[in-house]
């Protein structure tokens, strides 16, 4: 396997007023093509800012990031868009599906950003939803799913661009033990099946384990890497 990840003395700090207050110290981990892996932590530990970094949602203040190859910790702010849309996919705590617009609408919504030819759009995105068994209410809106159906929605939108990596932030947080069981074992489905490589950024040692790869951060270090 090759590594899809590498992160070489990453350090992130704010600024609060005057004052510089680190939240990485020096991260260093790799993340293999086809590894379903998670980063675990208690709140306050960094994880959250360290899956910004590894989101291209930030960058860091120092050290080197590559992903497939390519040093993107320097990257300007239209390069980290342009190489987020391509190349990740994100599930969050939250859903974040759009209200106004049906099931199989909310799966499109990444490829508008590629200029996708609108049936192969939706056909790629009817796909998804069959692989995550919600195609039979593509034509739902997310107030007419329970919340592990929305995160099943949320999942098939991360996976229609056909992405190198799925990022997922908390995945199981906002849903029941039952239905966060079953949204896990979709991951570790997708990941056995597929070989879809998965991050999973997680407060629960339950998640943690469920994943072939777990590093564990606190005070702003990787303390573990098991």
């Amino acid at each position: 396997m090759s590594s899809l990840i590498e992160l070489k003395d990453i350090h992130k700090s704010y600024w609060i007023g005057d004052k510089e207050e680190p939240v990485l110290k020096g991260i260093n981990f790799n993340v293999e093509e086809g590894d379903l892996l998670s980063i675990v932590g208690a709140s306050g530990s960094g994880k959250s800012t360290l899956m910004n970094i590894i989101g291209l949602l930030d960058s860091p203040t120092s050290g080197e990031y590559y992903l497939n190859s390519q040093e993107v910790s320097t990257l300007t702010d239209d390069q980290r868009a342009l190489t987020r849309n391509r190349t990740i996919g994100f599930v969050f705590q939250s859903f974040f599906l759009l209200p106004r617009l049906t099931t199989l609408q909310n799966v499109c919504l990444p490829h508008l950003y590629r200029n996708t030819p609108a049936q192969e759009s939706r056909d790629k995105a009817m796909e998804m939803l069959q692989k995550v068994s919600m195609d039979h209410l593509h034509k739902n809106r997310p107030n007419q799913l329970s919340g592990g159906q929305q995160q099943r929605v949320a999942i098939a939108r991360a996976l229609v661009g056909t992405p190198s990596l799925i990022l997922a932030d908390e995945p199981t947080g906002a849903l029941d033990s039952k239905t966060g069981r079953e949204v896990m074992d979709l991951f570790i489905q997708l990941n056995a099946e597929d070989r879809t490589t998965i991050v999973i950024i997680t407060h629960d040692p339950a998640i943690a384990d469920e994943c072939k790869k777990v590093v564990r951060v606190a005070d702003g270090h990787v303390v573990d890497v098991s």
